[in-house]
């Protein structure tokens, strides 16, 4: 880090450091990797006010998505490389409004995009990390952008990975216990629907073939295996 800030700040620094990596055989994808990642690095610094200039909306974002562009041809490299998933999360940081789960604000298509994104680079650095605490932290904001987008499948299963890293988290529980509960009465729903869709078309099957005799249909059951999921 202090060599970047040092870098960040050298005049015409970023077409030297893409001469250099000019300069990397094709074959060396560590010395690659390297000079990429610092440059995704600067940009970042870049971005921010640490010398002391101030920088206006539009730079800031020319310069975040600049660092974003690096660390994904960074990750093109090394798929799994930590580093490059935490400066690419850094780069595209959604708003505090545009991540707001309380806000009655819908987000609008490009807004949705980028939390969506930023959602799926959280999910993906979690996925790498061995820190139980760490883990549980990254899909716990996962699951939190995924219900700001309504995904909430997608936001039950980050929740049911954070109880995996830390089995006594009441607030997870408490976040997923609403959610399951909605997907199992809308299965409930959807099974019992084709239930009866199946057994009108049995019953009419019948009907047909018995020269319009009005069938009866019954269906035995165990007792024992109540509870149970029971697929007709």
């Amino acid at each position: 880090p202090a060599l970047a800030e040092q870098l960040a700040r050298t005049p015409e620094i970023l077409p030297a450091l893409r001469a250099r990596l000019e300069l990397c055989p094709p074959g060396e994808v560590a010395d690659r990797l390297q000079w990429i990642l610092l440059e995704a690095e600067v940009w970042l610094l870049q971005a921010t006010e640490t010398q002391g200039a101030e920088i206006d909306a539009a730079s800031r974002a020319a310069f975040c998505q600049n660092a974003a562009l690096a660390a994904l041809r960074a990750l093109e490299l090394a798929p799994r490389n930590v580093m490059a998933l935490l400066l690419l999360r850094q780069a595209t940081v959604p708003t505090e409004a545009e991540m707001d789960r309380a806000s009655d604000q819908p987000l609008d298509p490009e807004a949705a995009a980028r939390v969506h994104a930023y959602a799926l680079y959280t999910l993906r650095l979690a996925g790498e990390l061995t820190d139980s605490e760490e883990r549980a932290e990254l899909y716990s904001e996962a699951a939190r952008l995924l219900l700001r987008l309504g995904e909430t499948d997608s936001a039950a299963a980050a929740l049911r990975t954070v109880l995996e890293c830390r089995p006594l988290d009441a607030a997870a529980l408490a976040e997923l216990h609403p959610l399951l509960t909605r997907r199992a009465e809308e299965t409930v729903h959807q099974h019992a629907g084709q239930f009866v869709f199946e057994r009108g078309a049995q019953a009419n099957y019948f009907l047909r073939r018995d020269g319009g005799h009005r069938p009866c249909v019954v269906s035995a059951y165990d007792a024992e295996l109540y509870g149970h999921w029971w697929g007709c």
